[in-house]
Order: structure tokens, then sequence, then C-alpha cells
């Protein structure tokens, strides 16, 4: 950590860069630290008018820098914390987590940089079903069986094969056949108004 005290009381701040920012439009600024606990949305940041009392800081989650060297880490954190493996320290975050650019020392998740999900693909259209068969048309009603003589036992049952308004010949002793029977009189013609003449 390098200077003491602070010009802002400690202000909020996504990440170590905006709080290096935060210093260089300050005037008076000439360090800064950023601290920001572990699980925590955003950190603090303290500007300082001074470079008082360097030291190394044993909390990983605190940055500083001075601005004489360019927003440069130099105190941030020990050099024994750095892992030597910076790719395989971020995976153990998750097989897609990648190395967070401009870092020089890697010992905190956010020094690596999540994945952003991939949206779920679209749903599937519906598929149309078929339309349904047809149903088939319906069977003709089944003669009524015939006796041994080839005659229908009942008459009446017997013609109505031929339509419903059939009826029986009286005073037959066998009935097989259509001229056994009666067909219904033909309905009579509608009669159609007369057309309407013009007034003389």
């Amino acid at each position: 950590v390098v200077g003491t005290g602070s010009l802002n009381g400690g202000k909020p701040a996504d990440n170590a860069d905006d709080c290096c920012a935060e210093c260089a439009a300050n005037t008076a600024c000439v360090a800064w630290t950023y601290s920001r606990p572990r699980g925590a949305a955003r950190g603090l940041c303290w500007t300082k008018d001074n470079e008082d009392e360097p030291r190394l800081s044993d909390d990983p989650d605190v940055t500083s820098g001075q601005l004489s060297n360019g927003c440069s880490r130099t105190d941030a954190r020990r050099e024994a914390d750095c892992q030597p493996d910076a790719a395989a320290f971020c995976e153990r975050f998750g097989e897609a987590w990648q190395l967070r650019p401009g870092k020089s020392c890697y010992d905190s998740e956010y020094d690596c940089i999540k994945p952003v999900p991939s949206p779920p693909p679209p749903p599937l259209p519906p598929v149309p079903l078929p339309p349904p068969s047809p149903s088939p048309p319906p069977l003709p009603p089944s003669p009524p069986p015939l006796t041994p003589e080839g005659c229908a036992p009942d008459g009446a049952a017997f013609c109505r094969q031929y339509g419903e308004a059939w009826k029986a010949k009286p005073e037959r002793a066998c009935y097989n056949t259509p001229s056994d029977c009666v067909a219904p009189p033909p309905l009579p013609p509608v009669p159609f108004p007369p057309s309407a003449s013009p007034t003389p």
C-alpha cells in the first residue's frame, strides 16, 4: 500500500483501473488504493495526496498504485502469492474462465473473467399434425336372409332395403325381387309463382 489518509474518504468503484482514473482526475492525487472483498459486487477506492509509508499488503483483495508509475500496481500483492500458471489458476473457477488482460499477478477470482452464458436456442416450431383420414362411407344394409326356397321371410324388411318408403306388395307368397315391392310415388313438382306483369 502506498500513501496515507484519503482525499475522497473511500468512494465506490468497480475495479482498480477505475480507481486509478479517479486519482488521475484529481490534480492533488498522487497514489491510490483499491479494495474489493471477495464476493462483493463493487469495491472502494481511496485517493491520496502522498506516497508515504510504502508497504506490502497481506490482503490479496487490496490493490494500490502510483500515478508516477502510470497506474502500475507496484505494491498491491506479495509476489509469493502470484500463481505461476495463470491459465491453470483461472480454470479452477471453471473450464471456460479466461485470464483478465493487463494483470501482472493472478491470485484472486477477480483476476479472471467469468464466461458469459450463451443464450438458450430458440424453441423448435411445432410439427404440424397430418389431417385426419376421412371416415369410410357406411356400408349398405345387408339384405335380410332368405329361406331355403330363396324367399325372404319378412317381406316388409326385404323391401326396405331399397328405401325406407318401399312397401311389400300384399298377397305375395315369396319376396325376393324388387318387383315384389311397391316403390313410393314421386314427389309432386313444386309450382313456381307466376311472373309479375308490369302494370299498364
